[in-house]
């Protein structure tokens, strides 16, 4: 169910994201409180997912740089982690949550995005800032190894006007 009046807090340029995603939302130079909580049961983060049935998707970009600023809400809203016992592996992933919802499985190992290593937390944000912040990339290509073989997935950050 998408995001309505309601339902969802108008974070990050007036768009709408999920009330349990406001955190804070970067303008210009300063980072700018909004209120909202961690109310669960309000809206899902897959509300700001397109095509969430195939391995090619889009995310909202308000999301993204609500996420970007505070992961609290999606630390206590869904269950998903990323074991860095053996690498970048998903676990405890459920079929509502936005790890699932992106096309990721349970025992998913990151293998790398963009053609850049993802073995550990730290080849992770490397990879963060060099193809976020440094080239302000917006279409992006995940390797997973998954079971024996590999699975691509596609994602594009969408930005629209408020």
């Amino acid at each position: 169910m998408p995001c309505t009046a309601g339902r969802c807090g108008l974070v990050c340029g007036g768009q709408a994201v999920p009330t349990e995603f406001a955190g804070h939302c970067k303008t210009g130079e300063e980072s700018v409180p909004t209120e909202g909580g961690y109310n669960c049961n309000d809206c899902a983060p897959g509300d700001l997912i397109a095509n969430p049935s195939t391995n090619d998707y889009g995310i909202s970009g308000h999301l993204v740089s609500a996420l970007e600023y505070d992961v609290t809400a999606l630390y206590e809203c869904d269950s998903a982690r990323i074991d860095v016992t053996d690498g970048l592996v998903v676990e405890s992933a459920v079929s509502t949550d936005m790890a699932y919802l992106l096309g990721l499985r349970n025992g998913d190992k990151f293998v790398e995005v963009n053609g850049i290593p993802l073995g550990d937390p730290l080849e992770a944000f490397a990879a963060y800032v060099e193809l976020w912040l440094n080239q302000a990339e917006t279409s992006y290509t995940l390797k997973v190894q998954r079971g024996t073989g590999f699975v691509y997935l596609t994602y594009g950050i969408i930005f629209t006007s408020p």
